[in-house]
């Protein structure tokens, strides 16, 4: 067998196209480093404005407020807004408060004058709006925070006002759930003061809005014990979103930078799968079809070796170049990006979620990548495997690299309708349980009822059955006409 094996690789390594392919591969990786290296250069990029307001310039000349007064509005609004923009840094905390707070009033400024022509209510507007321009000029973005803690306290104490004369349940669990909400609120703004954290768009202020979306998003859950299929998995990702946004500002600590070489091999098989598929299919689509294709068979078949020997070596050398190109992959994402990235965050451990204790665990780098390599595997041998018996059974490799890739799509949309329809008929299908991420640190399955365990003995009794009808036709195959 270990000499059989031996020759496939050498066959496999003779190829040109094998060469070829890692060029590729090599290519790939590069650019997938470069871009995640400039993604924050090209998203900061603020060039886009000059073009849009040169644009909407044009397009407002050529509007008669007289005649359609709400596109005027519309178009004026906005372009007033990005000149506003632009008297700032596109990184600056003022464009923040330009985005969130002045375009209600600009709007309404331009609604007053040109549609209800009410020049009174659009000095009253302009006032306001000077107001705001002003303390951004001052770059004094604390006194938006006071402002805003002001508010939300005002708003606070009129519900528990509102709280204390209702009578109807239902009322009152709307109210509870508000003064919730905004003391939530209150607590971020205080973070603001307290760490001295201006308006922006670092890591920070993303996790403070979205820390406050998970929170918000957790009270939209009532009876949390008895949630079931989709609803308990949103419950579980809002808790997730949660812990892992306060861990962010607790330890102030860029867990989710994505210019990082920690964050690809944090993501690896996402960043990487369809390379490894076209591994797949490359490899096991063509190891037997091409051997009959070539009539290279009658070679194998004359020597002294079974036939379920030689089955079986071709399968187990599929094996061994799929997980020999996960490690030349890794170890090349980590030359590649310690190049157009860095090596230092390699050394940063990841941040996980524990659905089991619902806290947060800190794994080193190397066990989380081994972590995902294991729940990624099943998927990869299974998509193999069906390559492999689809070569074996029409000895074309053209079709079975065709109905492997459709099968991994199909399975990608059949999945998700899986999940959110809950249909019982779908579920039959084996390949929705190949993907076994879902279980890492104590996740469940997004199908109810669904263990590790079910998922497991469904897919090894998929391969049992594949490579049992695959051997049992190739044992049988007729060598007499090729």
């Amino acid at each position: 067998m270990i000499k059989l094996i031996k020759n496939e690789l050498i066959k496999i390594f003779s190829r040109k196209g094998i060469y070829i392919t890692f060029i590729v591969f090599i290519a790939f990786i590069c650019l997938t480093n470069y871009i995640s290296g400039n993604v924050s250069q090209i998203i900061s990029n603020n060039s886009y404005i000059d073009e849009d307001i040169k644009y909407l310039e044009s397009e407002l000349a050529n509007i008669n407020p007289e005649v359609d007064a709400e596109y005027y509005v519309s178009t004026k609004t906005t372009l007033d807004n990005l000149k506003l923009q632009k008297k700032y840094d596109a990184n600056s905390w003022q464009v923040t408060i330009v985005n969130r707070e002045t375009y209600t009033l600009q709007d309404e400024i331009n609604r007053a004058r040109y549609i209800y022509h009410d020049e009174e209510e659009a000095s009253q507007a302009e006032a306001k709006l000077a107001k705001i321009v002003a303390k951004l000029n001052s770059d004094k973005w604390e006194d938006f925070v006071n402002d805003e803690i002001t508010e939300t306290k005002a708003i606070i104490s009129s519900l528990k006002a509102e709280e204390d004369i209702t009578t109807n349940k239902t009322d009152l669990a709307e109210i509870s759930k508000n003064i919730k909400i905004n003391e939530n609120h209150l607590e971020s703004l205080q973070y603001r003061l307290d760490n001295e954290l201006p308006y922006g768009d670092d890591y920070l202020n993303n996790a403070l809005v979205t820390k406050e979306s998970a929170y918000q998003q957790l009270l939209n859950f009532t009876d949390v014990e008895n949630l079931k299929g989709n609803a308990k998995n949103e419950y579980q990702e809002a808790k997730k979103t949660l812990a892992m946004n306060e861990y962010i500002l607790q330890n102030k600590e860029d867990i989710n930078a994505y210019n990082t070489s920690r964050s690809i091999i944090m993501e690896f098989y996402n960043n990487y799968f369809f390379l490894f598929l076209i591994i797949v299919v490359m490899i096991a689509g063509t190891i037997i079809s091409d051997e009959f294709n070539k009539g290279t068979i009658k070679n194998l078949l004359i020597k002294p070796y079974t036939r379920i020997k030689i089955f079986f070596s071709k399968y187990l050398t599929a094996i061994i170049m799929l997980l020999l190109s996960i490690v030349v992959i890794a170890l090349l994402q980590l030359i590649i990006g310690g190049i157009f990235l860095d090596f230092s965050s390699l050394s940063v451990p990841a941040v996980v979620y524990n659905y089991t204790t619902e806290s947060i665990e800190i794994v080193s780098l190397f066990r989380h990548f081994i972590n995902i390599t294991i729940a990624s595997l099943p998927e990869l041998i299974i998509l193999l495997t069906i390559a492999f018996t689809i070569s074996t059974l029409f000895n074309n490799s053209a079709i079975a690299i065709v109905l492997t890739v459709f099968t991994y799509l199909g399975t990608t949309i059949v999945s998700e309708i899986a999940v959110y329809t809950d249909n019982k008929i779908l579920r039959l299908i084996p390949t929705l349980y190949w993907d076994f991420n879902s279980f890492l640190y104590g996740g469940t399955s997004p199908y109810e009822n669904v263990t590790l365990t079910l998922s497991i003995a469904i897919c090894v009794v998929f391969l049992i059955a594949m490579l049992v009808l695959a051997t049992v036709y190739f044992k049988k195959e007729n060598i007499k006409n090729i």
